[in-house]
């Protein structure tokens, strides 16, 4: 074979290596990209909790699914892992009290009914809707808690010292829930006790009734979002000290 068929055959074999080369990379490239993607969603999975409280027939040594509650909202909470989205499900016709110092560092949080409404609306309350009370300090270290759910209405009672306090930019969300504010001390409002480094950016209320007894939900410079709620038509019912330049809201303040 002459020396120019041996230069030809070896670039024609080196060309078909190359081309073999470059095939088994790509797959490797595919499975690598595949195996990034699954890693990812195991990941993500693995951060979506629920956990289940039955104050009346629940335990706190269980392991919190729907075969095996937990007795408390506390308990609940402390089990939620840090940076977690979490939606506790509480029994129908029950109260669920919310213990002193009760810590959450879920991400996103959400309490809301074990079971949906009897009727399919986003916000009915009847003689069964689970009622969950807060009276006393709460430390919240996520970006939103929500209190109920698409057609999941609960009450929650703010009554007495209730102290809710953010460590981080978070929102505070109504769906579907009846808010009854009753707070003892008026000078301070429910979220934040005044320290506007311990409040919520956004309070969103949303097909929801809000009924403000005494005392106020949320300091001003806020971001105050309402849709479909009753209860209350003004922003500074709810919010202390509210005002055109300290509360970013559509709703109107009032002239007193």
């Amino acid at each position: 074979m002459s020396l120019e068929s041996q230069i030809t055959a070896l670039v024609s074999a080196a060309n078909k290596l190359t081309s073999e080369v470059a095939k088994k990379m790509k797959g490797i490239d595919t499975k690598v990209d595949q195996t990034a993607v699954d890693i990812i969603d195991r990941i993500a999975g693995s951060r979506v909790f629920s956990f289940f409280v039955d104050s009346e027939n629940g335990n706190d040594e269980n392991k919190g699914d729907s075969a095996a509650p937990l007795q408390t909202l506390k308990r609940a909470m402390s089990l939620c892992p840090a940076g977690s989205t979490v939606e506790i499900f509480v029994a129908s016709s029950q109260l669920h009290t919310l213990e002193d110092n009760a810590v959450c560092r879920a991400q996103q949080l959400i309490i809301s009914s074990w079971t949906r409404n009897a009727v399919e609306e986003n916000y009915y309350i009847d003689t069964t809707t689970p009622i969950v009370r807060i009276g006393t300090r709460f430390n919240f270290h996520g970006n939103s808690i929500g209190f109920g759910n698409y057609r999941r209405s609960i009450v929650l009672e703010l009554i007495g010292q209730p102290d809710f306090q953010f460590f981080g930019t978070a929102s505070f969300i109504s769906y579907g829930a009846k808010v009854i504010i009753d707070k003892s001390t008026l000078s301070l409002p429910v979220l934040g006790s005044g320290n506007n480094t311990r409040m919520p950016v956004k309070v969103s209320l949303m097909f929801s009734d809000i009924e403000p007894r005494r005392g106020y939900l949320s300091n001003n410079e806020v971001i105050l979002s309402v849709r479909e709620v009753t209860g209350f038509s003004y922003a500074d019912e709810i919010v202390m000290g509210a005002s055109d330049s300290s509360v970013l809201t559509t709703m109107p303040i009032s002239a007193s």
